[in-house]
């Protein structure tokens, strides 16, 4: 592994761990596990969802315009939309 793939992974970490936080304590949305939950389920979201579509370079090539080659776009859509899926599954009124 070179340093830009490290990079690039730690990058899709600091995005997920900041669409939980976000989800959790800006939005003020309920989560199992509350923030620490949320977090993680952000981290999972963005790093899998982020590793799965920049596999579709030629798709999404003008997203990935970086030197990390990291596609933000989707790493921050799927950190949200796993976060909002375990947060609908977790709600229980």
């Amino acid at each position: 592994m070179d340093w830009l793939t490290v990079l690039g992974v730690s990058v899709m970490v600091v995005v997920g761990a900041f669409c939980g936080f976000f989800y959790v304590k800006i939005l003020k949305k309920p989560m199992i596990g509350h923030l620490v939950g949320g977090i993680i389920v952000g981290i999972i979201g963005s790093v899998l969802i982020g590793y799965f579509l920049g596999l579709l370079e030629g798709v999404f090539l003008w997203l990935i315009t970086n030197p990390l080659h990291v596609n933000f776009f989707s790493t921050f859509a799927g950190g949200f939309l796993l976060v909002w899926i375990f947060s609908r599954v977790s709600h229980q009124e």
